[in-house]
């Protein structure tokens, strides 16, 4: 399924990965940002977004259909299964920055 969105780079990301996502099922967006891939998600594909990040973004609380909490990858304040995807995008990066540890990343991305 093609999604145009008014920025070719959204276009780009989400064109490339090739999924198809399903409406109305849930996706945790982990460091969410601004909302940015928030708003595609309610809008494009009609998904339940959730949404953390370490910081809270300006306006991240008034996209409407858009439940945010403050958090972090090393302690996700939901239950293990609550959600059909986990979506991260420019996450790892900022992850130990100020050493960029390997094993820092991984355990980033991994439920024990």
């Amino acid at each position: 399924m093609m999604i145009k969105t008014d920025n070719q780079y959204k276009d780009d990301i989400f064109n490339k990965l090739g999924f198809n996502f399903e409406q109305g099922k849930k996706i945790l967006d982990i460091g969410c940002g601004d909302g940015s891939d928030v708003r595609i998600f309610i809008n494009e594909y009609k998904l339940v977004v959730y949404g953390i990040d370490i910081y809270e973004h300006n306006n991240i609380k008034k996209i409407k259909g858009l439940s945010f909490k403050k958090a972090g990858i090393y302690d996700i304040p939901y239950a293990d299964s609550t959600f059909d995807y986990v979506f991260l995008h420019d996450v790892l990066h900022h992850i130990d920055e100020p050493e960029q540890r390997y094993k820092k990343h991984i355990q980033g991305v991994k439920r024990d």
